[in-house]
């Protein structure tokens, strides 16, 4: 399939396509507006990292008025201008996963680069480069630091189609830059920070939540865990491997929980776990996952 980019008001009409969708794109940007984008895993929403004003539209749409935003920058080189980059946080940044790697900040950043709104009362910025195509065209051309947070509305899962995005991010996206490849499923960014020299995984979603890990306790095949309330992920077991869900969230909104019960299915069918009665939960009874666990379905 031949990739088509279009440019969509908050109504769904087309405001451009194909380069000129994307021209489009950066002077909105440029104007302080906030962009809707369809990455690999899902909608995100954009807006320029050294406007204070469209920073804090973004947060006040979003319901978001502390938490800090990651920033997307075009290169390795742009990085260093903002942080202290190690070796190994290095490596993180430009390996296939391109995660969101928590750095320390320089003390002195340059002017025209970013807004202290992105992520205020911290000495970390949440860094991430490049990994789509759309991405590494938006910032060649853009040429700045972006603000790259969750497409979703809070509490609720991400938009990973058109209409969603129209339906559930109207009242936050001033505009909409999207393309013809579906997403089969939602997967948002995953953070990482290096401690004492080595990544760990802070939030397990895009790039790391197929990889198994590997367990002391022996063969647990076809088990699965239901995880908790609140920023819930799923785990299906074979032999002595662990094989974990992406980050799914809180479970508080309806739409959150159908994604996780999707998901429960997914992994079931993906690994072909078969019927038993080994599945593991949390102890607190007003979970949702706790309620899913003791009328669990099988698929």
């Amino acid at each position: 399939m031949r990739s088509s980019t279009s440019s969509l008001d908050r109504a769904g009409r087309i405001l451009a396509e194909k380069e000129l969708a994307l021209t489009a794109a950066i002077h909105h940007l440029r104007e302080g507006k906030i962009i809707a984008l369809k990455g690999i895993g899902g909608f995100q929403l954009l807006v320029d990292a050294n406007q204070e004003k469209a920073i804090e539209r973004l947060r006040y749409r979003k319901h978001r008025p502390k938490k800090p935003f990651a920033i997307m920058v075009s290169g390795i080189a742009d990085a260093n201008k903002l942080c202290l980059i190690s070796e190994e946080e290095r490596m993180t940044l430009l390996s296939y996963a391109a995660p969101i790697v928590l750095l320390k900040r320089q003390e002195t950043i340059g002017p025209n680069l970013v807004s202290k709104a992105v992520a205020p009362d911290t000495s970390l910025l949440g860094i991430m480069l490049p990994y789509s195509p759309l991405h590494h065209l938006l910032l060649h051309e853009f040429d700045g630091p972006l603000v790259v947070t969750s497409g979703n509305r809070q509490d609720e899962p991400l938009c990973i189609d058109d209409q969603q995005a129209l339906d559930r991010l109207k009242d936050i996206a001033d505009v909409f830059l999207t393309h013809n490849r579906p997403i089969v499923r939602p997967l948002d960014d995953s953070i990482v920070r290096t401690i004492n020299g080595k990544t760990t995984v802070l939030r397990r979603a895009r790039g790391y939540s197929s990889l198994p890990i590997s367990l002391n306790t022996g063969d647990l095949s076809d088990t699965i865990a239901v995880g908790g309330q609140l920023k819930n992920t799923v785990a299906v077991c074979q032999d002595n491997h662990a094989i974990l869900s992406q980050h799914l969230g809180d479970l508080d909104s309806e739409a959150s929980q159908q994604q996780y019960q999707n998901t429960l299915a997914d992994l079931q069918q993906l690994y072909q776990i078969k019927k038993t009665e080994r599945v593991m939960r949390d102890l607190h009874p007003g979970y949702v996952s706790s309620h899913s666990a003791e009328n669990f379905t099988w698929h």
